[in-house]
């Protein structure tokens, strides 16, 4: 049984071009017919951003969420904040990141460098905000760490293609 962990940023909320990438990556990782095909639950801090995203896709396809709610900067130091982040990690199979790029002093880029430092499969998606014909929009790419997680972005990659 696999746990999947979905990090990122709380900014995200009400971006349609995350959500849907997002979406994509999870129907991949969860409904893949490998060593790890059953999953027990993805894990969720239910706070604004990314992790209400996790939050309505369990409801949509019916997936368990797990839940490990984020302590608030005002109930604890960084020290209980990156014990439960790490314990979150731990406790995971595969962890999909969502960054936008750019702090890398951000909780969602320190758990991203944790989390591969810890030898985890992790799927990253980095969203950027750019301009497009004088639009602000988000550019996105993905990249993977890990076996496994190479294996799902090739998989990603041939679906994308229509193979």
């Amino acid at each position: 049984m696999k746990r999947i962990l979905v990090i990122g940023s709380r900014s995200f909320e009400g971006c349609n071009c995350v959500k849907r990438q997002l979406f994509e990556v999870l129907d991949l990782v969860a409904n893949a017919k490998d060593d790890y095909s059953q999953v027990e639950g993805i894990i969720s801090g239910h706070c604004k951003g990314i992790d209400k995203m996790v939050d309505e896709y369990c409801r949509k396809t019916g997936c368990r969420t797990i839940s490990v709610p984020a302590i608030p900067e005002s109930f604890g130091g960084f020290q209980t904040i990156n014990k439960r982040n790490m314990y979150c990690i731990k406790s995971s199979d595969i962890i999909v990141c969502v960054w936008d790029g750019d702090s890398v002093l951000s909780h969602t880029y320190l758990m991203y460098e944790q989390a591969k430092n810890a030898g985890k499969d992790v799927i990253l998606i980095r969203s950027e905000k750019t301009e497009l014909e004088g639009k602000s929009c988000r550019k996105t790419t993905m990249e993977a760490h890990g076996r496994i997680a190479l294996y799902y972005m090739h998989k990603f990659d041939d679906a994308k293609k229509g193979r």
